[in-house]
């Protein structure tokens, strides 16, 4: 589908994607958790 040239560049982006996505999972669940012990 692509070109050689892109590959490296869209396989980068995935491990981007994923790395991000990792983030966000710990923050929310940090969030979440510092809420939780606010709230009580």
């Amino acid at each position: 589908m692509y070109p050689k040239k892109y590959r490296k560049y869209i396989a980068l982006l995935n491990k981007i994607k994923e790395r991000t996505n990792i983030f966000k999972v710990k923050i929310t669940g940090l969030i979440i958790s510092y809420n939780n012990k606010a709230g009580k």
